[in-house]
């Protein structure tokens, strides 16, 4: 047997610490790409959080805003009012 079939077969002889079988090297880049995605995942969810929260700031900021609007509005209104009995 060559060396490197040797080695091989003594990692495949010893049951895998994930699946429990005589699975080789599988489970461990399985488990790496897991936790590769894992890890992704976590990231992503970080990020959605961010932008979340970051929504949440804007429309608390465009209800002040529209409310400022309105309260402009009803201020110009009023002053042409006034302005329209003062002419007349």
């Amino acid at each position: 047997m060559s060396e490197a079939i040797s080695v091989y077969w003594m990692f495949a002889s010893v049951p895998c610490i994930f699946c429990s079988f005589y699975c080789g090297s599988v489970c461990v880049q399985l488990s790496k790409e897991k936790k590769a995605l894992d890890d992704r995942v976590t990231e992503l969810s970080t990020h959605l959080a961010e932008e979340e929260e970051r929504s949440k700031v804007a429309v608390k900021q465009k209800s002040k805003l529209e409310a400022l609007v309105a309260d402009l509005e009803e201020r110009l209104r009023k002053e042409q009012e006034v302005n329209i009995s003062l002419v007349l």
